[in-house]
């Protein structure tokens, strides 16, 4: 689609990415933020205003776990940014690598310098496929993350990443929520159209915009940081053992795919079609 030099397009993917490279792909060019939890602050704040005035002083040495992380780290200087909270062994706390929760390389993990945030826009504006994205929104498929999609939604240099739902792959159908009636048959329907293959509805979603984007060098550039065919071959492998839960498997995957993103809550069941017929987190959510 195009207008007034604006056009759009829709990013899909039937495999998962490999954490590492995307995350190399967009930490110097965005200030990342990683929202955890925010459903779950105002129960915190409720409960910290239960306590006694005596153990206030001890309630400033801790840090609550559920707050946003922001890449730019001290650097920053936008309202929206400068104003967020970080835990004490946050990226944006520690001066390590931005978007990510590596502290010390004492796991192995690879390390990232910090950024500032002038040097991103920077980085973004002279990148030739970046710089004529405005905006983009969707879910994403992780390798070390198979129950779980991750919420993408970025606009201008700021992107958040951040826990999604559950793919309705992982839950047995007869526990997916469904209204009763011809509207729960229906709402099937609409979502085993997004179903493919041994892996269901786990796929990569994300709608583009911007002014002249180039389509073909955009798409190539995602297709990097999927699996390899080696890489799938082995996720696979892993995925398909018998007499091991979810837990281990994905263990195993985190030793074999460096993952230095921010750790998620447990995935919510959730459902919400939208008039496009999408029920699990519409990239066409704009």
């Amino acid at each position: 689609m195009s207008r007034y030099g604006i056009n759009s397009f829709v990013y899909r993917a039937r495999r998962p990415f490999e954490p590492k490279r995307l995350f190399e792909l967009v930490y110097d060019k965005f200030v990342i933020l990683e929202p955890q939890n925010p459903d779950g602050e105002d129960e915190d704040e409720e409960a910290d205003g239960e306590k006694d005035g005596e153990e206030e002083e001890d309630d400033d040495d801790e840090k609550p776990e559920h707050e946003v992380h922001s890449s730019a780290g001290s650097t920053t200087t936008d309202d929206d940014v400068s104003s967020t909270p970080t835990r004490s062994d946050s990226p944006a706390a520690t001066g390590t690598s931005p978007g990510t929760s590596v502290t010390d390389d004492s796991n192995g993990l690879t390390q990232y310098p910090d950024i500032p945030l002038e040097q991103r826009l920077a980085n973004k504006k002279a990148h030739p496929l970046f710089r004529n994205l405005l905006r983009s929104k969707g879910f994403v498929w992780l390798a070390t993350r198979p129950n779980q999609s991750g919420d993408w939604s970025q606009a201008g240099a700021m992107l958040t990443f951040s826990p999604g739902l559950q793919w309705f792959a992982t839950v047995p159908k007869n526990e997916w929520p469904l209204p009763e009636g011809e509207a729960g048959k229906e709402l099937v329907k609409m979502i085993e159209r997004d179903f493919d293959g041994e892996w269901g509805d786990r796929r990569q979603e994300v709608v583009l915009i911007g002014e002249g984007l180039d389509v073909e060098g955009l798409t190539s550039t995602l297709n990097s940081c999927l699996l390899s065919d080696e890489e799938m071959s082995e996720w696979e492998r892993v995925m398909r053992l018998e007499g091991m839960d979810d837990e281990k498997k994905v263990d195993m995957l985190c030793e074999t795919f460096e993952d230095g993103w921010e750790e998620w809550d447990d995935p919510e069941m959730m459902m919400g079609g939208d008039e496009d017929g999408h029920v699990h987190g519409p990239a066409c959510g704009i």
